[in-house]
């Protein structure tokens, strides 16, 4: 499918070897992409979190209770969902500068955690290391999605995330 302009966004469908995948490219500063993923790798998070051991507030920027991290067990299982997603990531990026790579990148992963955030919880605003950053939304409560479609400011509402550049 041609890209179609939306305002801001730029949409299109990415392919991959198994299954298209509707890709969202924020046309502003870094290459900004938003996608959908599988419930499979959805579930796959979820239940590999329980196992987590490693306490990840001391870490992190949030002002959140329960912050942990994947252990190496959990990350195998978890690295080819992520590979699939950076492939797509890496034809966005080749569409949004309107060039092929010269080299396909090569991508380490340094931290895997996932926030338990609830009512109250924050983020503020923070950066990360490296050179590629992901968040990826696995459960959102009915009333925070009530609350953000009523909302009428022009932040991106109640549990929204913001990119700044």
């Amino acid at each position: 499918m041609p890209g179609k302009k939306d305002g801001k966004i730029e949409k299109k469908e990415l392919d991959m070897a198994r299954e298209k995948v509707k890709v969202d490219m924020f046309n502003w500063g870094p290459c900004v992409v938003r996608m959908k993923i599988s419930t499979d790798f959805q579930k796959l998070l979820l239940n590999e979190a329980k196992n987590n051991e490693i306490d990840f507030r001391g870490k992190l920027a949030g002002q959140i209770d329960k912050e942990t991290g994947y252990g190496d067990k959990s990350k195998q299982k978890i690295i080819p969902y992520i590979a699939n997603a950076l492939g797509i990531y890496d034809q966005a990026y080749e569409r949004y500068t309107r060039k092929q790579y010269d080299k396909k990148p090569e991508y380490i992963m340094s931290a895997l955690w996932i926030n338990y955030q609830k009512a109250n919880e924050f983020n503020p605003p923070h950066d990360h290391d490296g050179k590629l950053s992901f968040v990826i939304y696995l459960k959102i409560p009915n009333e925070l999605k009530i609350e953000n479609a009523a909302y009428k400011g022009r932040s991106c509402g109640p549990g929204g995330i913001q990119f700044l550049y």
